[in-house]
């Protein structure tokens, strides 16, 4: 009974994973690589849509910017 509840649970986990998904990749969302042009605490940027994202060691640095007006 046991093998057969598993077999079933690693068949439905094979679907659930299989799955492609389709990005619409641009270079804003690559991360750019700190070599002298910011802060030295900075590791990484990345832009997106509405702001920035800072890496830097142990954590992340939102900056949010509203571009309606």
């Amino acid at each position: 009974m046991k093998n057969w509840f598993l077999s079933l649970l690693c068949g439905f986990s094979i679907f659930s994973f299989g799955q492609e998904i389709e990005h619409a990749h641009s270079i804003h969302h690559s991360f750019i690589e700190n070599k002298g042009q910011w802060d030295t605490d900075v590791l990484f940027k990345s832009k997106f849509e509405g702001g920035n994202l800072w890496i830097q060691q142990n954590k992340f640095v939102f900056h949010l910017q509203d571009f309606s007006e």
